[in-house]
């Protein structure tokens, strides 16, 4: 898409990782699956993961272990509203924001608004200098494009054009 993932990826990298933040990454997808979560949430920290055991059970395990680590909780791509207390990860707890970060990409304004986000990074897509070089690249380098017949270039960049600035799409 537009790079939401990629950005994350890099706050990850420069950001997190250096500061000693455990890092646990989650893919919630258009489905949302509580117990799915909950188990990766889970294996990230090292907790047994109990299918028998109830949500509730569940959350409690996940915010006493959130209250006692330096974890930072990434959720990519969120369709809808998370509750985070029935993860886990808001709960009996206080988690202090020097020791506990959680960040997530949604398509979705509305998501960030009902989820109460204290910062909103709005990523565009690229313009078209950007998205020209990056196709560019893409099949092989500025200066293959430049050896090829000019009709082939146009319809290369009616391609491009086609791509509207997703990265995703113009690779």
């Amino acid at each position: 898409g537009v790079g939401k993932t990629t950005l994350m990826k890099k706050i990850e990298r420069k950001f997190l990782k250096p500061s000693h933040f455990e890092v646990i990454w989650v893919a919630v997808s258009k489905t949302l699956d509580i117990d799915r979560i909950q188990e990766a949430i889970m294996g990230n920290l090292n907790l047994a993961f109990n299918k028998h055991d109830d949500r509730y059970s569940q959350a409690v395990k996940i915010n006493d272990a959130l209250g006692r680590n330096k974890v930072a909780i990434l959720f990519d791509d969120i369709w809808e509203c998370l509750h985070l207390e029935e993860l886990g990860i808001l709960g009996q707890q206080n988690l202090d924001t020097a020791s506990f970060k959680l960040i997530f990409t949604t398509r979705s304004k509305a998501v960030c608004e009902r989820m109460k986000s204290d910062e909103l990074i709005n990523v565009q897509p690229l313009g078209w200098d950007d998205s020209w070089a990056l196709f560019e690249r893409s099949v092989g380098g500025k200066n293959d494009i430049e050896s090829w017949d000019s009709s082939i270039v146009e319809i290369s960049k009616d391609v491009a054009r086609e791509c509207k600035g997703f990265p995703l799409a113009l690779k």
